[in-house]
């Protein structure tokens, strides 16, 4: 949000003409701009030429560049602590992964839907005798969920 705001005062449009601001192609172009490169023609190699030249004609100053740079070093950085953070939970769930993988073959259970039962109930589900049990304890409206089911068949 940030960076748009940046881009939209340098009044620069990169938004009307890129789905993706930190795709492939958004990003190049904005490390371009915080390296000092401010011409249309070379801070794209795409054919999506009129418009796309056009969006990148501005009035970027030194204090923009600064703040993408910095934009791009904190999205970097969160990126960074996020792959780390995923590493760390794929080791603390490889005791569980027989687990997940019968967990994830029941429909509309994805692998992430998995790990959050698994750290809220746990790999022991026998303390619940029947699954209403668990629906219950986890405040699942059982009823609520079969009647709409009955409704919609």
């Amino acid at each position: 949000m940030r960076t748009r705001k940046v881009l939209e005062d340098a009044n620069l449009k990169l938004r009307s003409v890129l789905s993706d601001l930190f795709g492939c192609s958004g990003r190049a172009m904005l490390e371009a701009i915080v390296a000092g490169e401010d011409n249309p023609e070379r801070l794209t190699a795409r054919k999506k030429a009129p418009e796309l030249r056009e969006a990148l004609r501005s009035r970027i100053t030194a204090h923009h560049r600064t703040l993408l740079k910095l934009y791009l070093e904190v999205i970097d950085a969160l990126q960074r602590t996020l792959a780390e953070l995923n590493a760390t939970l794929r080791k603390a769930l490889a005791s569980f992964r027989h687990c997940v993988r019968k967990r994830s073959t029941v429909a509309g259970v994805s692998d992430v839907t998995t790990h959050i039962i698994l750290a809220e109930v746990g790999a022991d589900v026998t303390r619940f005798p029947e699954g209403v049990h668990l629906l219950s304890w986890a405040a699942v409206d059982l009823h609520g969920i079969l009647t709409h089911a009955r409704v919609r068949t």
